[in-house]
């Protein structure tokens, strides 16, 4: 089984960005018990780190390789309550993603979206502020 450490140094994130994924994805399973975690990156091996990690926790995950797989995956999927996503990534990066879910379904379906990158300065930091949740 994997440490918070563990999955955050195999994946480059820092600062327990996984642990607070977690966190999120209990309070949000409190209202929902089909609550299902969709975590959204397009390195193979950070999908599958951090779908391991989550699974051991007892959470439901499904994975996505970029932001319009992850839409695809959203709109077919409602128990889908909390989405993890990278930023960069190849067809749609995760701004552009999380922006699609908020004007969508923000008034259709309760959900969050964590966004967790490596590589992000301060004009992502905003964009992802203004459109939804920002984690460093």
């Amino acid at each position: 089984m994997y440490q918070v450490d563990d999955v955050d140094q195999a994946t480059g994130r820092s600062g327990g960005q996984v642990a607070e994924a977690a966190a999120v994805a209990s309070q949000t399973s409190e209202y929902d018990e089909a609550a299902r975690i969709l975590i959204v990156d397009d390195e193979e091996e950070i999908l599958d780190e951090i779908h391991e990690y989550l699974s051991a926790k007892g959470f439901d995950c499904l994975t996505a390789c970029d932001g319009a797989d992850a839409i695809d995956k959203f709109s077919g999927d409602p128990d889908i309550s909390v989405v993890l996503s990278d930023i960069r990534m190849p067809r749609m990066d995760g701004l552009a993603m999380l922006g699609r879910l908020s004007d969508e379904y923000s008034d259709k379906r309760v959900f969050e979206v964590l966004i967790l990158t490596g590589h992000a300065g301060r004009d992502e930091a905003i964009d992802a502020l203004q459109k939804g949740r920002w984690t460093s």
